[in-house]
């Protein structure tokens, strides 16, 4: 379409811009060579007509990096977007136990797994200290392994439940500004996302944690722990 009307385009001065958010490598060096392919024929040969009204752009420095060096042409780095909500005030007392949140349903990529050994790790005299707010409510898309270790960890989670009250599980999808007001009543953000996923990829809830002044604890090897180490926070990392 962009290169059929590409005259017309040219006339009416119009702007494309692309966001591009996932990596060109992977783990198949199958998969990556096609991507690159792909990728070369839709914006190098493709779009050349409309080369000067095409912009690029991409939220990490990693990206960009593996961009240019693919395409040769200018790939701009972008900031997350947030968006503030009107947030309810929260309490004033400084004795609540710690508010722990977890945003990432049953899923292995997320690190469901670790966080449920997490608090079944957590010794006995701790557990009045925290209280937990997990999103576990996403559909299942884990195939083989992975599945019996999600299905495991969601059973031993539902375990816990059982005995302890600290523990509550937050809907799959909420109203704008109760999510706003999740995080501001949130003390701890729990993201054991995995780097096979998150080396280069965004996540929006460590953004607005750090945008809300939140103590974000995340794996290093993921652009999360990176930008951690990069503000002298990389104790948070694990």
């Amino acid at each position: 379409c962009l290169r059929r009307y590409s005259s017309e385009f040219r006339k009416l001065g119009l702007k494309f811009v692309f966001l591009l958010k996932f990596r060109p490598k992977r783990r198949s060096r199958l998969y990556t060579t096609l991507i690159e392919i792909a990728s070369r024929i839709a914006f190098k040969q493709l779009m050349h007509p409309l080369r000067d009204q095409v912009v690029l752009c991409t939220e990490t420095e990693l990206l960009q990096k593996e961009y240019v060096k693919l395409l040769n042409l200018p790939v701009a780095v972008v900031p997350l977007p947030i968006v503030q909500h009107e947030i309810e005030a929260g309490s004033s007392n400084a004795m609540r136990p710690l508010t722990i949140t977890y945003l990432g349903g049953n899923v292995y990529y997320k690190g469901f797994d670790l966080l449920v050994e997490a608090i079944a790790r957590l010794e006995p005299t701790k557990w009045k200290q925290c209280r937990f707010k997990l999103q576990t409510q996403a559909p299942h898309c884990e195939t083989g392994a992975q599945h019996h270790l999600i299905q495991t960890s969601a059973k031993r989670l539902q375990l816990l439940m059982q005995t302890r009250n600290e523990i509550e599980v937050v809907p799959e999808s909420l109203p704008t500004t109760q999510y706003w007001n999740l995080l501001k009543e949130t003390d701890v953000f729990v993201l054991p996302y995995r780097s096979i996923h998150y080396v280069a990829s965004t996540s929006g809830v460590f953004a607005e944690a750090l945008t809300l002044g939140k103590i974000p604890v995340v794996p290093e090897g993921t652009w999360m722990g990176k930008e951690l180490a990069r503000i002298n926070l990389g104790e948070l990392t694990f």
